[in-house]
């Protein structure tokens, strides 16, 4: 099975079996995770798409046109509130709030490349968390993350509540491509080490054989996993 279609077939399984009722997308881009959940997912509730590029923002705003279970807020989730810089890559989805790194890789060196900084305002995953809980009451929230090197620092600064996420989808990093990126298998240790079991691996990036730049991981809640298994 291709890698997207994994992608696919994981997450209809996981938002019908957990009954997922709110995701925080976080790192949206022009919504291409949003069009996923919508058309292929099948997946009909509320969605907060947290994307800090002014010119992205404008296009997701054009699909939350249509859809009120859309919303689209304008800042970098990371592990403080305030304001921090922000690197605008050639190729948008390369944009990160850290620098990019290409002493183990050339694959991406003409595309993760920067081309402006900006100053973007950034908050936490714990107070964007209990700012959406207090507003829409949801039960089982799930948590995606695609931020080019930053997903563990993002879980960091929601530490406090993570353990009332049901599951959530991270970016590892194989080979890296930003300096101080968390090493995949540290940010394993780091996600089973919070209360999370690995539900599914696969391919976020494809073309690039025999190299393995980047896998995208699907975590579970550990009470959830424990559930699962004995009802079976």
């Amino acid at each position: 099975m291709e890698a997207h279609k994994m992608e696919l077939e994981t997450l209809r399984k996981l938002f019908d079996l957990i009954e997922i009722d709110f995701v925080f997308d976080i790192g949206a881009n022009i919504g291409q995770y949003y069009k996923r959940l919508r058309q292929d997912v099948g997946y009909e509730g509320l969605i907060v798409s947290f994307e800090p590029m002014p010119e992205l923002v404008e296009s997701i705003n054009n699909l939350k046109a249509t859809d009120p279970l859309l919303i689209v807020e304008q800042v970098a989730i990371t592990d403080f509130a305030g304001a921090a810089k922000f690197f605008k890559m050639k190729n948008s989805q390369f944009s990160s709030l850290k620098t990019p790194n290409h002493t183990k890789t050339n694959l991406f060196r003409d595309l993760n490349i920067i081309r402006e900084e900006i100053e973007v305002p950034c908050s936490t995953l714990t107070e964007k968390y209990h700012y959406y809980k207090q507003k829409f009451g949801f039960k089982n929230p799930f948590l995606k993350m695609d931020t080019q090197g930053n997903d563990v620092t993002v879980i960091r600064g929601g530490l406090p509540i993570i353990q009332e996420f049901c599951a959530f989808q991270s970016e590892l990093n194989v080979l890296p491509i930003y300096d101080s990126s968390v090493d995949f298998r540290e940010a394993l240790y780091f996600y089973e080490n919070i209360g999370f079991s690995i539900s599914s691996l696969f391919l976020s990036n494809r073309g690039h054989f025999p190299a393995l730049v980047d896998i995208d991981v699907v975590m579970i809640n550990n009470n959830i996993m424990k559930k699962v298994m004995q009802d079976g």
